[in-house]
């Protein structure tokens, strides 16, 4: 399968929120795709729907799609939950824990990224998003399209 569709475009943004949100990394994933429109979806990804297991248990179902309308992330735990929807998006976020609003300051977050990554360049300093923690989702993103391949689960590595 050809890189570039649904699934690392956008997927990689709820892979990234399971990882940070359980700071953890996943084990094992089982996926699969819908494809609604194979005539234009014919060398990439249209919709991939994911498990992911992480150590001790915890599970994470994640989705990933051109053709929806999908930006949120909901975590539910013991002692409360919450969600963020967007999250994904370019309009800021809005959230709420345990059912209350989060009090999110509205910014252009990929303007914020930018201006952090030049201040690390221009006074040396660390990324708080260093290039390990995008290899850590690349592996992912492969054992999502291995499972896809083979319909079974696949080992993280």
């Amino acid at each position: 399968m050809a890189g570039g569709g649904g699934l690392m475009d956008m997927g990689i943004y709820a892979i990234q929120g399971a990882r940070y949100t359980l700071g953890q990394e996943p084990v094992a994933v089982k996926a699969r795709q819908e494809k609604t429109r194979p005539d234009f979806f014919k060398e990439v990804d249209e919709t991939v729907f994911w498990e992911l297991k992480f150590p001790g248990g915890a599970k994470v179902a994640g989705k990933s799609s051109y053709n929806h309308d999908w930006g949120y992330l909901r975590a539910e735990a013991e002692k409360g939950s919450f969600e963020l929807e967007p999250a994904y998006g370019y309009g800021g976020l809005d959230g709420k824990v345990n059912g209350k609003r989060m009090d999110i300051p509205n910014i252009i977050q990929q303007a914020a990224q930018m201006d952090d990554f030049a201040t690390c360049v221009t006074l040396n300093k660390q990324s708080r998003v260093p290039g390990e923690e995008g290899l850590k989702d690349m592996k992912v993103i492969d054992a999502i399209y291995r499972s896809l391949d083979s319909g079974k689960w696949e080992n993280i590595a």
